[in-house]
């Protein structure tokens, strides 16, 4: 559980037509919800992962509490990239940052974060 926005910094492999990340976000629908993630703060490819419902106009953080490569692949998959290259946790968002998605399990296979285990807030 977060108790102070811990942020995921991202590394995407390629792609063959590099995705907008920065405009234009990948949605996915799971369980009723649909959610939006975006790569801020970085390059075309590796950035801060943020989320927000689809609708918001306020992005939050993933928390990297239990973050994992399994989970950056289902990331970085679900953005339009080939797979991840690496990730990191740091404490870079300020603590007012909202913590959107928590406690991610991910298996490996996922197609994206969507159909990873996790508790949204």
């Amino acid at each position: 559980t977060c108790t102070r926005a811990k942020d995921v910094i991202l590394a995407c492999g390629t792609t063959a037509t590099p995705p907008t990340v920065r405009s234009t976000a990948a949605t996915e629908s799971s369980g009723g919800s649909a959610w939006e993630y975006r790569l801020a703060g970085g390059s075309v490819s590796e950035g801060r992962l943020e989320t927000r419902r689809r609708g918001s106009a306020t992005w939050g953080t993933v928390c990297a509490s239990g973050f994992s490569m399994n989970a950056a692949k289902a990331a970085c998959a679900g953005l339009g990239f080939s797979g991840a290259v690496t990730y990191k946790q740091t404490f870079g968002a300020s603590a007012a940052t909202q913590v959107y998605m928590d406690e991610l399990q991910c298996t490996g296979g996922e197609a994206a974060l969507a159909d990873c285990q996790r508790a949204v807030r």
